[in-house]
């Protein structure tokens, strides 16, 4: 869309120093694209001028000599434009002022000196097929004006055309005011919302809605002295919108300024109610040219005649004339595939099927109304119009540092920011950011971080090295199927039970975790230990005559959360040390319980890996005639994982060794089997072969398997 730079800098009230450069980076910064900017004119010089008098040249017919007022002094300008009358007010080019690289002076044209050049509204840069047809090849003339003011101030020829291209969801700036607005919200400026004027009368005229398609409008009485000022006409033909009378120049002003497209009937050339429809059939758009179409959207009214092709172009039947005293201005927002469909077949791309073609929101078609209401004296309100409750979003400030990748909102721009928001018209109010109607395109938060990153600038974001931790692959966790693979079978009990139940304390817990409120006496703390649990479950099945059991189970005790316990009747004590190896590796050592109320002394011990209490294996103690079963308990949070060692393969068989060591009757045979492990890390196996007990020595016999080195150290520690 084409913008008047001198325009968008009125409306947006910015600075006088800001110049083209700086809005042209600002369009660009805040997500819209500039595709070129260009000077209106270079002119400079020219003055406003009074005709008082005009004659004929009588040495030719074809020049005019033009007796001229201007504020300075009467200058005589020849021209051969025939337009021109006595008491016309106009603009020239008089000796000084320039046009490009051409410098005005004084010439004698047929026996008579000219002081100048009359301008015509092509020489100023403007399109000469756009502009009213009087003015088409002749002479720009006008009423009444200060002849002290400057001309291009006056009308604005001091300007830049901009050719700003907004993407398809943003359909809502393709308009002064939208366009304006965020300039001024980039800049910080003081922007002044457009307020609605009240209506003179309420209309009876009936405007209906059609399934997707929406119509309203407003009637005016008009005014037959109605026009558009000047400077309002040439904004138009700056937009490259040819000027066609008053009442439809003021449809597309309204275009221009709101994005709104609009069309307007004499009211006398229809019937009330009007409304969309689809039809097929020849229809005579503006111009007189009849086309036909099949299955296109038009406006009809009680006579199911076609009025118009909605959103696009209305009909020459329908149209205004200078004679139109009652006006019908409609506002639609149409089915953008009807549009679409009417267009193809139209074959023409006109202004408002530019903008039809794309979502309208009920916003943009408040901002119409408003401005309409700013332009005319005798109108109706809006008919059949509702406005929509605002959208409310979540402002979560959390998400947006978090998305953006940086703390912005502890910024002080983040403050700079939420003001330029407001400017857009949003609105913040306990956690929540309220939309303005015309922003159809926001619909989450995601949307307003784009809106805040937009005036926030990309380039102002700090990088910031995210917290990065090494890549870890978690194993998946085959433990409880290896201790499956063992003959065991998974059980769950209660973590909570009764306090007279609770006294084994294998893990030396300093204090039980009692519950302040609990359902019943048997569930009143949380259990010390699993062995309590499964020796309960182990009862409830013998008393069914169940006898060979082997169960297991992983859960809390106190203050644990991860703890193993296996609970077997069916297998020793040496088969509960094996899979416990098996499972976690050999680094464990095992040391004879002393603690008689808690365990079996005969056949109970402590599990200590790295020096550090695990767990335990054996059984309870006979004092607390709980179960004979045996139990093997161990804090899974404390262990490693087993390392895995690669070495070169040794194919040389191994060797095996039987080792006999006296000791005495209460004495672990574990210090002596620590020795070996000690001496030589790679010994494959570790085994008790047989224990003889004579008087008050015990004689355990040792079997090593291990490889030929490992066998040596041993040979000369133990056969010296």
């Amino acid at each position: 869309m084409l913008f008047s730079f001198n325009k968008l800098k009125e409306i947006a009230n910015l600075d006088i120093n800001i110049s083209i450069l700086d809005v042209v980076n600002a369009i660009n910064s805040i997500g819209f694209e500039v595709e070129e900017y260009k000077k209106l004119n270079e002119i400079k010089g020219i003055k406003f001028g009074h005709i008082l008098n005009i004659y004929k040249n009588p040495n030719t017919n074809k020049l005019n000599v033009c007796e001229i007022e201007f504020n300075d002094k009467i200058r005589i300008i020849q021209t051969n434009a025939d337009n021109v009358k006595k008491g016309d007010y106009l603009m020239a080019f008089v000796p000084g002022s320039s046009s490009k690289n051409i410098i005005f002076d004084k010439k004698n044209l047929q026996g008579i000196e000219s002081e100048g050049m009359l301008v015509s509204l092509n020489e100023l840069g403007f399109d000469s097929d756009l502009v009213w047809s009087e003015y088409k090849d002749g002479i720009f003339t006008f009423n009444k004006v200060d002849l002290n003011l400057d001309p291009i101030e006056y009308f604005s020829l001091n300007d830049y055309i901009i050719d700003i291209k907004v993407l398809s969801n943003r359909s809502d700036a393709n308009s002064y005011y939208i366009m304006a607005r965020e300039l001024a919200a980039y800049f910080n400026s003081d922007f002044s919302e457009i307020k609605e004027k009240k209506h003179t009368f309420v209309s009876d005229f009936k405007i209906n809605d059609f399934k997707n398609n929406k119509l309203s409008g407003l009637e005016v009485n008009l005014d037959s002295n109605f026009s558009l000022s000047i400077q309002d006409s040439l904004l138009i033909v700056k937009s490259g919108i040819k000027l066609i009378s008053p009442i439809v120049d003021l449809t597309n002003l309204n275009l221009l300024f709101s994005g709104m497209p609009c069309h307007a009937y004499d009211k006398d050339k229809i019937v009330s109610p009007i409304s969309p429809t689809i039809f097929s059939g020849e229809f005579e758009i503006l111009g007189a040219k009849i086309v036909n179409f099949q299955n296109a959207l038009g406006i009809k009214d009680k006579n199911d005649s076609i009025i118009s092709l909605a959103g696009i172009m209305g009909g020459e039947k329908t149209s205004v004339t200078k004679d139109t005293k009652k006006v019908i201005l409609e506002i639609g927002n149409f089915s953008i595939k009807d549009i679409r469909n009417s267009a193809k077949q139209l074959k023409i791309e006109s202004n408002s099927f530019k903008q039809s073609s794309k979502k309208i929101s009920n916003g943009t078609m408040e901002i119409a109304f408003k401005f309409f209401s700013n332009y005319l004296k005798d109108f109706s309100a809006p008919i059949n119009f509702y406005k929509t409750k605002e959208k409310e979003i979540d402002f979560d400030i959390e998400y947006i540092n978090r998305i953006s990748g940086s703390k912005i909102s502890e910024t002080e721009k983040f403050q700079k920011v939420i003001n330029s928001l407001k400017i857009l018209g949003f609105k913040f109010h306990c956690k929540k950011i309220i939309v303005p109607n015309y922003r159809h395109d926001i619909e989450d938060i995601d949307d307003i971080l784009e809106e805040i990153l937009r005036f926030y600038g990309y380039d102002n974001l700090k990088l910031e090295r995210p917290f990065t931790n090494s890549f870890i692959v978690n194993e998946i966790s085959s433990l409880k199927n290896e201790i499956a693979a063992n003959g065991f079978q998974e059980v769950w009990s209660y973590s909570l039970i009764s306090k007279h139940k609770n006294i084994l304390n294998p893990f030396n817990f300093d204090n039980s975790i009692s519950l302040e409120t609990f359902v019943s006496k048997e569930r009143e703390e949380i259990r010390n230990s699993l062995a309590i649990s499964l020796a309960e479950i182990i009862e409830y099945n013998q008393k069914r005559k169940i006898e060979n059991i082997s169960i297991f189970e992983i859960g809390m005790v106190n203050e644990l959360k991860n703890v193993l316990c296996l609970a077997t009747t069916s297998k020793s004590f040496t088969n509960l040390k094996t899979i416990l190896v098996n499972l976690f590796g050999n680094n464990f050592k095992f040391q004879r319980t002393t603690n008689e109320q808690m365990y079996h002394s005969g056949v109970s011990a402590h599990i200590f890996y790295e020096n550090e209490l695990i767990g335990w294996i054996g059984k309870i103690s006979p004092y607390l005639s709980i179960s004979d079963a045996l139990f093997l308990e161990i804090n899974l949070d404390k262990l490693s994982k087993k390392e895995i060692n690669y070495q070169i393969y040794n194919s040389e068989p191994l060797k095996t060794r039987d080792i006999t060591f006296a000791i005495e009757l209460k004495e672990s045979i574990n210090d002596k089997i620590d020795d070996l492990k000690s001496l030589y890390k790679n010994i494959f196996s570790i085994s008790i072969k047989d224990v003889f007990i004579k008087e008050n020595e015990k004689r355990v016999t040792i079997n090593v398997v291990c490889d030929e080195q490992g066998m040596k150290l041993i040979d000369d520690k133990y056969n010296k």
